[in-house]
């Protein structure tokens, strides 16, 4: 009887590998068909004047604190970071020519002055920009990207949004 339990344990788990298999193979086709994907690590790959690199890679901050800073940056964790509109034209120009893609561009001379909220009227808040780390010249992006944003608690709030709840625990 313990064998059959095993037996059955074990086809189970195989079912589930090839399942999980096929699902990662459905998803790295769809990646490398995102025009998007392809044209950002195209120009990353080719590099260019003024290419700073992409958002995700130039903003640091710990481990712990990443789902909430992935959160409020959302897909712009893969825009190009340009100094000039006109690199950055320049970048697209070469993926149209090759038909290697598309990408999202933030032009750092283009970037607005961003006020950061006083958050010393509530309790327990604490800006993201406390937990996130730049180069000094990008200062302005990452206040234009997270200066809106803040935790109190296990809550994130954003410009007209809020994160929160609870997290559930992964599978065992």
């Amino acid at each position: 009887e313990r064998k059959e339990t095993l037996r059955q344990q074990s086809q189970s788990l195989r079912i589930a590998a090839a399942h999980a298999q096929a699902q990662k193979k459905v998803l790295e086709v769809k990646f490398q068909k995102d025009p998007y994907h392809k044209g950002t690590q195209s120009v990353l790959n080719q590099g260019f004047p003024g290419l700073r690199g992409a958002v995700g890679v130039l903003l640091k901050y710990p481990a712990h604190l990443g789902h909430w800073v992935e959160s409020v940056l959302g897909n712009k964790l893969n825009f190009l970071v340009f100094d000039h509109m006109e690199e950055a034209n320049e970048a697209l120009a070469w993926l149209k020519e090759h038909n290697l893609g598309r990408a999202r561009c933030i032009i750092l001379d283009k970037v607005p002055e961003t006020q950061v909220p006083d958050l010393s009227f509530m309790p327990n808040a604490n800006s993201l920009l406390a937990f996130v780390q730049s180069d000094p010249e990008l200062e302005g992006l990452k206040k234009y990207l997270l200066g809106q944003a803040f935790l109190a608690g296990n809550t994130l709030y954003d410009e007209g949004t809020i994160d929160g709840g609870s997290d559930v625990p992964p599978p065992a």
